[in-house]
């Protein structure tokens, strides 16, 4: 799959355990039969400076600076059906489980996140709108199943294994072995741009709301002025102050809403038989 090299984007980097978090976990999945396939860099584009992170505290804009562009390490088991990813999470262990199906499903299985992610500052008072779960989950969509497991690393692969065969007979489908790094860096990409559609449909649903908001202002002031009725127009004051107080709470919520989530982008080529992404 090509790249764009402007934007945020995985990138594969070879085996760079030394400058990985949480090597003690990399040890135990090895212990359990797993095997170091190389790393990912989540690569910054044209933006190295993370202009973005502005908008956190200071604490939170400090973590992404520090831990910009890490090494994160994938091991995957004998069979090559199953990819693990190790990186951080705001001080604790994270370990992401993936497997692709014939079909071109992606499923997921998550370790259990050791607390909410960090929000920029004008999305905070929305917080308590969510819950963790519903924030390791919001991507899930059509095509791509997203749980989240607790326990020791084995205990998440098994939960794993779990969850693929359950997909396997919903979806009629099977898994399917990865080839390379190289395919671990594509399924990685699709779903970060998946992620980031499924983010863009909740910010949509906010501006379809503002547009509901300006068409009721406009209706007000037209009435007001046609019957005279001039009291209306105190009216739309009102409306504007509940469209903007209720734009951060109606994109958390939004989130939950997974039917205005798009399909995982993933399908199969019918006529070659092999699994690529859209582009």
């Amino acid at each position: 799959m090509s790249e764009d090299r402007t934007t945020v984007h995985y990138r594969a980097a070879p085996w760079l355990i030394d400058y990985a978090h949480h090597p003690e976990l990399v040890e135990e999945l090895e212990g359990l039969g797993l095997l170091p396939a190389g790393c990912l860099v989540l690569d910054n584009g044209n933006d190295p400076s993370l202009a973005w992170t502005a908008s956190y505290d200071e604490d939170a804009s400090r973590y992404f600076l520090e831990n910009t562009e890490r090494p994160e390490p994938i091991l995957v088991t004998p069979c090559a059906t199953v990819a693990v990813e190790v990186s951080d999470w705001y001080g604790g262990a994270s370990m992401r489980v993936r497997t692709l199906m014939a079909d071109g499903a992606l499923v997921e299985t998550k370790l259990r996140w050791p607390c909410m992610p960090p929000w920029p500052r004008k999305m905070q008072r929305a917080v308590r709108l969510t819950t963790l779960e519903t924030e390791m989950t919001r991507h899930a969509a059509s095509g791509r199943s997203v749980l989240v497991a607790d326990g020791t690393p084995a205990q998440v692969l098994a939960r794993h294994r779990d969850h693929v065969r359950r997909v396997e007979r919903e979806r009629t489908t099977v898994a399917v072995p990865l080839g390379s790094l190289d395919d671990v860096v594509d399924v990685a990409n699709t779903a970060f741009k998946h992620a980031e559609q499924v983010e863009t449909a909740s910010v949509l649903v906010v501006g379809l709301a503002h547009m509901v908001a300006v068409l009721i202002a406009l209706v007000l002031v037209v009435v007001g002025f046609w019957h005279r009725s001039f009291w209306l127009l105190a009216l739309v004051v009102p409306v504007a102050g509940v469209a903007w107080w209720a734009s951060v709470p109606l994109v958390v919520m939004a989130r939950k809403w997974r039917s205005i989530r798009p399909p995982f982008p993933w399908t199969k080529d019918q006529r070659s038989r092999f699994l690529t992404p859209r582009g």
